[in-house]
């Protein structure tokens, strides 16, 4: 059983150091608009120093309040004193965010008069920071959602996909798939889930203290089980993480001796395979288990 806490490709964050930058800045008043990070991104100040070791991750959209050009490289300003670089974004395709929204989250009025008059956001602005989570003051990400159905069998398909073509490239027949296999499967991915939901973690052993393989109907016929966890953040593209939950069995897997990679490498009478996946959120982040489990068809 694979135990990581991160997938190379799909949330790992590593933390480069480099110097500040230098202090000369403009800032480009703007309206607010949503941002998606198109690469994991630092969070500088006003002058251009790290602010803290916060880093934002990929695929997680912000709200904007305007840009600031530092040493001639233009900034997005999250909030007071919290800043990404422009080029580690895209405009998220979402309808535009009143100016008072940053406005709201940026500064207090002084006075019971400023309060009076200040302009109350409108209801729509309210059912949008309703998707949002405050990580530090004034500054919102959209919040998480898991996965729909559609994209977790997505997600199947890719992965089967990649298996096979790395199979295929070392001469090694490709695996069918069957329904009852593909069933055993996906009941093992929903059992993974209900241990993560009660404080307990992946396994190979069922909840009811049962093997795998007395998940199938055919059990006699089932080879080997492996299985996977990660946090996969704002990132809903099926393919992605496949490839990622791909990468980790085929790459990564030094800790277990390599013993997953060996288990979808391994030559079999007509090979098999059954893919589980499901989706549950462990400590408010989303996680996804895929299981595959292998079997010689007879």
């Amino acid at each position: 059983m694979l135990k990581r806490k991160k997938l190379i490709t799909l949330g790992a964050i590593i933390a480069l150091g480099f110097g500040g930058l230098a202090k000369t800045s403009t800032d480009v008043n703007a309206a607010s608009w949503k941002v998606k990070l198109t690469h994991n991104a630092y969070v500088y100040t006003y002058d251009g120093m790290r602010n803290g070791s916060t880093v934002l991750k990929k695929g997680h959209k912000y709200i904007a309040h305007g840009t600031k050009m530092i040493v001639g490289e233009k900034f997005i300003k999250l909030s007071k004193n919290h800043y990404i670089k422009l080029a580690n974004t895209k405009k998220a395709k979402f309808k535009k965010i009143n100016e008072d929204l940053g406005n709201q989250s940026q500064s207090s009025p002084s006075s019971d008069a400023e309060k009076s008059n200040k302009k109350e956001p409108s209801s729509k602005i309210d059912d949008d920071l309703s998707n949002y989570d405050e990580v530090s003051k004034g500054v919102y990400v959209e919040k998480t959602k898991l996965m729909t159905q559609s994209q977790m069998e997505e997600i199947k398909s890719s992965f089967l996909k990649y298996v096979n073509n790395w199979r295929n490239a070392q001469g090694k027949q490709s695996f069918t798939t069957i329904n009852w296999l593909s069933d055993g499967a996906q009941l093992r991915a929903n059992e993974c889930i209900d241990l993560l939901n009660t404080n307990r973690d992946i396994s190979h052993t069922r909840p009811n203290g049962q093997g795998y393989s007395t998940a199938f109907t055919n059990k006699n016929q089932i080879r080997s089980e492996v299985i996977v966890k990660d946090d996969y953040g704002n990132i809903i593209n099926p393919d992605e993480i496949a490839e990622g939950l791909f990468n980790v069995f085929i790459y990564h897997d030094a800790a277990s001796n390599w013993g997953h990679k060996k288990t979808l490498e391994s030559d079999l009478l007509n090979p098999a395979i059954g893919i589980g996946v499901a989706t549950t959120f462990v400590n408010k982040k989303p996680y996804v288990v895929l299981v595959g489990d292998t079997a010689s068809l007879r």
